[in-house]
């Protein structure tokens, strides 16, 4: 980033946008692993000492929702990640209007190779936030706000929108392994549709996304790795 910073003083060249935009994806792709890791590491521990403490005071304290969303409240709360993330936030924006970023931004890869499920088509997630669906499932929400849960059965997600790396459902989906991805193409996020209510295959290749009709043997073998659904589901606030 200093390099850039050096480079950006003698002048803008046709690489800087891509090159910054690079170091931008690295610096989210590390603060990411940070919060997952204090995710994993402190929420069973949470979970505990939470639902331990709520059977043994008469008021019930504390409450769940404030056990569900712990180990994301300290994040967003403890050190600089929530500053972090707002400043990745207005540079991602800044770099994309002067060229920089690919049309794809992955959130969560979700399982090694991608994943499995039928395209089902929705306005946005809050929409379906009560429905379970009882097959691997990949959502082509039109929006997502960054708080909504995971429905069950769901196993990925593509929208136009790019939640920050410290939402809600960023969150929720590294840690439940849902593929999660933004695409910034208008054009060929409204394409995607033709794969409504068929099954398809997505995967992370290099720094874009593959969506594809997925062939017989994929679908029964997602199916079955699944148990008939995909991951998801999970309190809220």
């Amino acid at each position: 980033w200093a390099e850039l910073v050096e480079q950006a003083h003698k002048g803008y060249g046709p690489e800087f946008a891509r090159n910054a935009m690079s170091v931008v994806e690295r610096m989210r792709r590390a603060l990411a692993m940070v919060v997952d890791k204090v995710s994993t590491g402190m929420q069973k521990r949470a979970e505990y000492l939470g639902y331990g403490l709520c059977a043994v005071t008469p008021e019930k304290i504390p409450e769940k929702w404030s056990i569900t969303l712990f180990s994301e409240e300290l994040i967003r709360g403890g050190g600089c990640s929530f500053v972090l993330s707002s400043l990745l936030r207005k540079l991602d924006k800044a770099l994309r209007a002067q060229g920089g970023g690919t049309k794809w931004q992955v959130i969560s890869a979700g399982r090694p190779g991608g994943v499995v499920g039928e395209l089902v088509e929705v306005k946005d997630l809050l929409s379906v936030q009560d429905v379970s669906y009882d097959r691997p499932t990949v959502l082509l929400a039109g929006s997502v706000s960054g708080e909504e849960e995971v429905p069950p059965g769901v196993v990925g997600v593509i929208t136009p929108d790019a939640p920050d790396v410290l939402a809600h459902i960023s969150v929720r989906a590294r840690n439940l392994k849902v593929f999660f991805a933004t695409c910034f193409d208008s054009d060929e996020f409204e394409g995607l549709s033709k794969f409504a209510g068929r099954p398809v295959a997505c995967a992370q290749s290099g720094d874009t996304v593959t969506v594809r009709e997925a062939q017989a043997s994929e679908t029964a073998s997602a199916s079955a790795a699944d148990g008939g659904g995909g991951g998801g589901g999970g309190g809220g606030g």
